[in-house]
This record gives structure tokens, sequence and C-alpha cells, in this order.
């Protein structure tokens, strides 16, 4: 590692995170992040590799030139940084903790039934206190809803109300920095075992391997392949025919990717429910998704293809039955529950095919023993790190946010499930949007139910989960794992990337905090429309509401309050739907993961149960199909040479795309810059 890597690492992590915000907030550009694939660090990552390089090559300035170690070491401090602006975190955190002290004024019955008492004061700004009288109170949340700035123009730094901020600023950052510690801690963990005795192929890590070069002057050879450059130019061509379109639309054309089936469907009731009805009979082809899944194993790529329209026609077919339960983000659901339930069987699954490595890990972690080579050091280390940041938040939780140490203890366990499944599906299926739609809080209260959590349990466990897990697509550990196998390539230590990412981390966080409640109050918290700003914010405490109410009821919420942790176990009443669509859930993975050990001609994948019935795989199925086609038509038909081009061409895909978002990512940040006008919205990618 070279110092000039390590800053302009560091810097591009801040730019990042602050920047990221701004963009997705305010000016309503093309995120910076959103997935596992960010064009904010992979565009350049092919700028670099293309433009920068050679043209210091040619002015024989080739000591100036990024060499790929270095470049591995931008990526491994930028990656850990994209977990903060979007959907990780920022999108959310801080509406999350303001937005219910205004609801509360604007929603009927919250003040009626005293919503906000039962939230631990820690947990929402101004400890959860509210005067519309008070002009300090006043500027703490009307500021935030419409903002301080006139004219849309930022506001002083002093002018934003800190000390009504500081006590939850203290108290979500100590939550943040400890779940990043687990997660960076649980990447170096898993990664060797993943990497060098599983063998996954981390897709996304293969494109940027490609792209990357070598440290001499020649260049790799994927830069001398013809099939590269004519995808990429293809591909180029095509974004920038259609992103003309999207400014002068009465000019110009656009070239189609999608397509329209509806009315052959829409005469199927068993296509017309769910996620599937919005994409069953109007496929769209994302090139980035096909390409990328064209590195993957078989029957990874048919398991994601199928899994969507699986789920639809199951859905549909629960539904006739009435065996399915409604959807509910907090309480749970049928598919919710179940995909759950897959996590943890994938979880014990892959506990049990690394148990000799992990058990040597830990037990050398608590002996502070080496016993031969089988572990490495990083992973020791990573482990005491783990374990220790595990039992600093569940202590955090039991002692700060007043929580039982059964429900503090369970929601870590499950918020770390749920990154370590998204962790997995990224770097076996290559899925570089991935969705698992489940929450921790709503596992527990289909386990324990409303009457065992408690209002203030429902509350808190409620708002850890929005704020952690709503959308771990963008976890910390996902983008950490990338970068440590980018850099294994290049002969980067695990140890020394998982430093970096954790610097990374850590300095980015630092600024986009204060950054992000800064920007809020300058041009106002609500502009970004309604599920950002009142949808999530309102989710819990409407499942609080209607809990209250039932167990008012049933004459039990006196004694719901008062409960320890011992008598809400004891009080705990599993939902009938919860316990059969776990169940089968689990059982489905388990047996699909046996037979696929067993047998090599099985032709389902696993992780197909964890993501199936998702926004993320209704959209993508139909590119993972396509990108299976071609998999098996070229092995058939093909010969190497042409399996080999084709795998060129991919690359070349992954490029193309790359620039066409870099290129109109550019010209849009340039319109709105000159004009302070929000351009046309036009990305690569459905979101």
């Amino acid at each position: 590692m070279t110092f000039r890597a390590i800053l302009i690492g560091l810097i591009g992590a801040v730019i990042i995170a602050t920047g990221g915000y701004y963009v997705g907030q305010v000016s309503r550009l093309n995120r910076f992040v959103c997935g596992q694939f960010p064009i904010i660090v992979y565009g350049p990552l092919v700028l670099a590799a293309l433009l920068i390089n050679p043209f210091l090559s040619v002015i024989r300035s080739r000591r100036r030139r990024l060499r790929p170690a270095e470049l591995c070491v931008i990526i491994a401090a930028t990656l850990a940084a994209c977990s903060i602006p979007s959907n990780g975190l920022l999108r959310y955190f801080t509406r999350i903790v303001i937005m219910p002290l205004h609801l509360n004024e604007v929603q009927v019955g919250w003040k009626e039934k005293e919503l906000l008492k039962d939230v631990p004061p820690a947990m929402l700004v101004n400890q959860g206190r509210f005067e519309p009288t008070a002009p300090q109170d006043e500027k703490l949340v009307r500021g935030f809803v419409a903002g301080l700035g006139k004219q849309n123009q930022a506001i002083g730094v002093e002018q934003v109300p800190w000390a009504q901020w500081s006590q939850t600023l203290a108290f979500w950052g100590v939550l943040i920095l400890l779940f990043a510690a687990a997660s960076v801690a649980l990447a170096l963990i898993v990664h060797p075992q993943w990497s060098k005795r599983e063998r996954l192929r981390y897709p996304i890590a293969v494109f940027a391997d490609s792209m990357l070069g070598s440290d001499e002057s020649q260049p790799q050879p994927i830069y001398r392949q013809r099939w590269f450059w004519l995808a990429l130019g293809l591909v180029f061509a095509y974004h920038l025919v259609n992103g003309l379109y999207v400014w002068w639309p009465d000019q110009l054309i656009r070239i189609p990717l999608r397509f329209d089936f509806s009315a052959l469907t829409s005469k199927y009731k068993y296509l017309r429910h769910g996620w599937g009805a919005m994409t069953m009979g109007r496929p769209t082809i994302w090139p980035t998704a096909v390409a990328l899944a064209f590195f993957l194993a078989r029957d990874v790529t048919f398991s994601v293809g199928i899994s969507q329209p699986l789920a639809t026609v199951l859905g549909a077919f629960l539904l006739d039955m009435g065996l399915s339960r409604p959807e509910d983000f907090i309480t749970g659901g049928t598919f919710q529950w179940q995909r759950a339930a897959s996590c943890l069987a994938l979880a014990l699954m892959l506990l049990y095919l690394g148990r000799r490595y992990y058990s040597v890990v830990l037990s050398q972690a608590l002996t502070f023993r080496r016993r031969g080579s089988e572990a490495e050091g990083y992973s020791v280390w990573a482990c005491r790190v783990l374990l220790v940041s595990l039992a600093a938040l569940v202590i955090v939780l039991c002692f700060w946010a007043e929580l039982s140490f059964p429900l503090a203890l369970a929601f870590v366990l499950l918020a770390m499930l749920a990154y370590l499944a998204v962790a997995r599906i990224t770097a076996e299926f290559g899925m570089f949007y991935v969705q698992i739609v489940w929450l921790p809080v709503a596992v527990l209260f289909g386990l324990f139910g409303g009457k065992a959590l408690g209002p203030s349990g429902l509350i808190t466990l409620g708002l850890l989960s929005t704020v952690f897990v709503t959308q771990p697509e963008e976890s910390l550990m996902t983008f950490v794992l990338i970068g440590l196998k980018i850099g294994e390539g290049r002969r980067l230590s695990p140890g020394k990337a998982g430093g970096v990412a954790a610097i990374g981390f850590v300095l980015a966080l630092a600024a986009a905090l204060p950054f992000a409640v800064w920007v809020d109050y300058s041009y106002g918290g609500c502009i970004s429309g309604w599920w950002d700003s009142s949808g999530i914010s309102s989710l819990t405490f409407r499942a609080l509401q209607q809990t209250k109410d039932e167990l008012r009821l049933t004459g039990e919420l006196a004694k719901s309050r008062t409960m320890d942790g011992t008598d809400r176990l004891l009080s705990a009443r599993p939902n009938s739907a919860f316990l059969w669509s776990a169940g089968l859930g689990f059982a489905a993975v388990l047996v699909t993961y046996v037979l696929r050990l067993r047998y090599t001609w099985w032709p389902i994948h696993p992780i197909m149960f964890l993501v199936w019935e998702t926004w993320a795989s209704a959209v993508f199925f139909h590119s993972f199909l396509l990108a299976w086609v071609l998999q098996v038509l070229i092995t058939r038909f093909g010969t190497h040479e042409v399996h080999r081009a084709a795998k060129h061409a991919m690359v070349g895909i992954i490029a193309g795309e790359l620039l066409g978002g870099m290129l109109w990512m550019c010209v849009g940040g340039a319109h709105f810059a000159a004009t302070g006008v929000r351009p046309p919205y036009y990305n690569i990618f459905p979101y």
C-alpha cells in the first residue's frame, strides 16, 4: 500500500458519503450508490483503466500511473463508504428519528394513544419531546420538514439545532460503529472460507479484476480483445441514444429493451399476484445483469431465473387456499417469514460446511493459542472483534435502549444474519441489486406475539430494524467482502484491506452524519417523496397503534408493559402462520442444499428461496433466464474460443454500461450546477 493510494481512497470515501447523500436528496440526480454495484466506484475504475492510465503511459509518466494494487486500496476504502449515503443508512435514518415528532401532531390517534411515550428517549430527537408552541421545538421539527434555507439556499452550520440532536446522534452513532465493527470482522472471518475453500466466484470482483490490468507496462489482455471493444461500443451507443431521447423525447427515438406481453399473461390469474404481476408480462433486459450472471454456475443462473415465476404462482395458490397472511413490513407475512427462515437455514449450512475452519478460528480467538496455520491471523483477531462488538451491542440495547436481554440478543443476531445472507448472495449469485425483504422485528413479532414483545419492545425493535435492516443490500459487510476479493487478486492482504475499509468507513461516517442533518435543515427533509419522509417513519408506529388496541381490548396492555425478560419468553405465543411459513422456508433450503451437494445433476440452488417474491427478483429474473439460455447454447454448440470471446464481450457490456451511466451523470450534474434545475432522470439500472 502507498500513501498516495490511501489518501485518494479516504478522500474518495468522504466524497461518496457526503456527495452521494446530496445527490440523492437534493439534486435528485442518478444515485451514486444503489445496490452492490455502485457506479461511483466502478465507473471511475473503468475510466482509470481505459483512459487515464494509458494516457499517462503515452506521455511517459508511468510513475504517476495508479498501479493495480493501488487501485485495490482505493476500491476497498470507497466501497466501505458506499454503505452510508443511500439505502444502507442515511436515506432513512434522519427521518426515522425526527419525523415521528411531526407525525404525532398530524396523524389521527397518535397523541390520544400516547405512542411516543413508548419510545426510549435516546432513540428520537430531543428525547421524543415536542411542544409546537415552543420556538426552539418549532424550529427543530418544522425546520426539518420544510427547510430553513430561503429560495433553495443552504443555511449556516450554526443554524442547525445541534443541541437537540446531540443525544440521538450519540446513541445511534455508537450502534452504527459497533455494527460496522462486527460487519468488517465477520467479513474477514468468512472470506478465507468462501474464497479459498469454497471457491465462490464473486462475479463483481471478476469484472473489477478484468479491468485492473497488471503492474507491468503491458496492458491486460482484455484490452486487446475485439469482442470487448465491440460490446463496449454497442452498449455505450445504446445509452447515448436513449439518454438523448430522455432529454429531447419529441425529436429523437429510443432503443427499447422492454417488451409488453401483458395481454397474454393477464388471462391467467396465477400470474397476477405479488411482485410478479408488475413484470411477468413486461420483461426488461438489463445488460449488466445478463453479463454478471454469465459468470455464474448454470444452476445458480437457472434458479434465479425461475424464482419469481414460481413465487408468483405459489403466492396466488396460497391466496386462493386462504393460507397466505397479508404482508406487513413490521409484523410480518408469509413470504417474509419464509425468507427469514431460509436465511437461517443457509447460515447453518454455511456453518456446517466450514465447521472445521470456524472452530479453529473460534478456539484460537478464545484461547490465544495458535495451532498450525489453518486459520489466518487476521481472521482470529477479527473473531475477537466480532465477539466484543456483539456483546457491546447487546449491552447498549439493554441499558441505553431499555430492551430486555432476550430481545436485544435476538435482534443483534437477526441483523447480522441479514447482512450475512446478502453478502453470500452477492458473492455466489452476483446479483448487483438483491433484496431479502424481512425485518428482525417481523420475525420476533411472529415468534413472540404482541403481548410478549410489549409496546416498548415492539417500537424499539421496529425503529432498530428500519434503521439497520430495511434494505441490507447496501450493508458494509457486502462491500468489504467484494473489496477483499478484488485485493486478493493483487496480493493485497485481507487484513490490510479490511483496515483501510474500516478507516474509510469511520471517516466517511464522521463527515456524512452531520452533513446529512445540515442538508435536511437547509433544503427540507421531506423533498424526497412520501416513502422516504413519512412512509418508513410511520410503519412501526402504525403497528404499535394496532397492537396496543388489541392488547387493550383483551385487558393485557398493563401486564405487557411490566414483564421482564423471562416473563416475555414464557409468554411467547408463536403465530401459526409464522410456524408453517418459517418451517417450510427452513426445510426448503436444507433439502435443496443437501440434494445439490449429493447429486451433481440437481438443477435448483437453495438461495432461490432467499430472494424470490421481492422487487429485485421480479425485475431481474428475465435477465437471468436470458443469461442461462446463453450459457446453455454456448456450452453445447460453441467452442472454447467462442466461450472466451463471450466472456470478453460480457466484460465489455458492463464497462459500456458504466461509461454510459457516468456520461449522463456528469451531464446532469453540470446542468444542475449551471441552472439549478433538476435534469431529466436517466439511469442504467432499474432504480
